[in-house]
């Protein structure tokens, strides 16, 4: 087989006009450019108040006033050292075995969709105003949902 320069000319053409287009798009990030962000900086602001408790007293805050009139700071990137859950099953001499997960209206899928991937460490998962399972997907897993236990 013969190399054709007549036949690659297309592809050529098109593959540096790509090249083109690239270049021109993104040529203000070549430059250093950057987009302003506002997400970010509303972050920034939001999470100051944080920060600065941290920095003033080494303890976590877990509420700010500096977001929508207050709110928690879990979303702002505060620390949580303790797992509760363990603690708990500690405290009162129990295994994951023993307790339930319960979810409400989106917590529910969340509780739902925890309960699916991590094998059965639960004795089981209560969806409160979530979807509907399926027979097939209740099977699977051990899922209760008060919907279906009503009905």
């Amino acid at each position: 087989m013969q190399f054709s320069f007549k036949k690659m000319l297309p592809h050529i053409i098109v593959l540096v006009s790509f090249i083109a287009c690239a270049l021109l798009y993104f040529n203000p990030v070549l430059q250093g450019k950057t987009i302003f962000q506002s997400d970010i900086v509303h972050y920034q602001g939001m999470a100051k108040q944080q920060k600065d408790f941290k920095a003033e007293t080494g303890e976590e805050t877990y509420w700010t006033n500096s977001a929508f009139g207050g709110m928690p700071t879990y979303q702002l990137g505060a620390k949580y050292p303790n797992n509760y859950i363990k603690n708990l099953c500690l405290k009162y001499q129990l295994t994951f075995k023993d307790c339930y997960i319960i979810g409400f209206s989106q917590g529910a899928m969340m509780t739902f969709e925890f309960g699916k991937y991590t094998n059965n460490i639960f004795a089981g998962c209560v969806l409160l105003s979530g979807r509907i399972l399926s027979f097939e997907e209740n099977e699977k897993k051990n899922f209760v949902n008060l919907i279906q236990v009503i009905n």
